[in-house]
């Protein structure tokens, strides 16, 4: 049970902030009691979230910075909230289903949008990638949180499986240390593509249209040794299946545009990757 309660405490500590500033009341011993006895725990959640600037240093080698984060909903307007549920079940065996659904029958909404990520150190500084903004559909995201890790053995740390069903309905990015820009990225499962090439994908929000349309991934996550050393612990993550078209409408290099690129049946199985420190 050590994963799951892992997961719980991460959970209950990215909640914490949000819930603080919207004004929720901690619940009483009592109250509490009556939550956990219940057969399944539901938490709406209406957001918009805003950060300055998230800086990643590496003692004094320089550091990674991304300005200007923003995330939220898009429908009602690009500083919306974006509104969903959060619904937790617990099996017997130990394991949790944790499930993003929307708050009514359409998909969730969400726009993320990134000033800036560039790097900074003693030399000076680099953008890499500006003006990012993305909107996008999450049809379908479910975490299962497992009291087994990635090798099928319990008593450690655990592991998380994730299914997700997400379609992009409009991406503009300048990556500034190629010179290139996207506008108007669209991404949707694999056979949408005349759909994908249509102005706008997705007009009338139809969350059945979106239910057939979205692209399909399936990962896991948890510890587990490096690829090259069976020895050296790391972050293992796991790339089932994932399957998408894709359409370019506008790729601009050096400010002039240089047509347009359409993929279709874009797909990655077995895909195995692990994140480790170097000392």
């Amino acid at each position: 049970m050590k994963g799951l309660k892992r997961t719980a405490l991460a959970c209950a500590l990215a909640f914490a902030p949000l819930a603080s500033q919207a004004g929720f009341e901690p619940l009483s011993e009592h109250e509490m009691g009556d939550v956990t006895g219940q057969a399944g725990v539901t938490i709406e959640l209406s957001t918009a979230v805003t950060i300055d600037q998230v800086e990643y240093s590496q003692d004094t080698n320089g550091s990674v910075l991304l300005d200007d984060i923003r995330i939220g909903g898009f429908v009602d307007g690009p500083d919306s909230n974006v509104d969903f549920r959060v619904l937790i079940d617990l099996e017997d065996s130990g394991d949790a289903r944790i499930r993003l659904s929307p708050m009514d029958f359409a998909p969730v909404d969400a726009h993320i949008a990134v000033g800036s990520m560039g790097l900074e150190g003693d030399a000076g500084s680099a953008t890499m990638i500006s003006d990012l903004d993305m909107r996008t559909w999450v049809t379908e995201f479910d975490i299962f949180a497992r009291v087994e890790d990635l090798d099928g053995e319990t008593g450690g740390s655990g592991s998380l499986d994730m299914s997700i069903e997400f379609a992009i309905e409009n991406l503009d990015v300048n990556f500034d240390v190629a010179a290139i820009s996207l506008e108007g990225f669209r991404l949707g499962d694999a056979g949408s593509l005349s759909k994908l090439q249509d102005e706008p994908y997705f007009p009338d929000v139809d969350s059945v249209r979106l239910a057939t349309d979205a692209a399909q991934m399936e990962l896991s996550m948890g510890a587990g040794s490096a690829l090259s050393d069976e020895d050296r612990d790391a972050l293992r993550i796991n790339i089932d299946s994932f399957a998408a078209d894709m359409w370019m409408p506008t790729i601009n290099v050096g400010g002039e545009s240089v047509g347009s690129v359409a993929i279709s049946n874009f797909s990655i199985d077995n895909t195995q990757m692990a994140i480790y420190g170097r000392q």
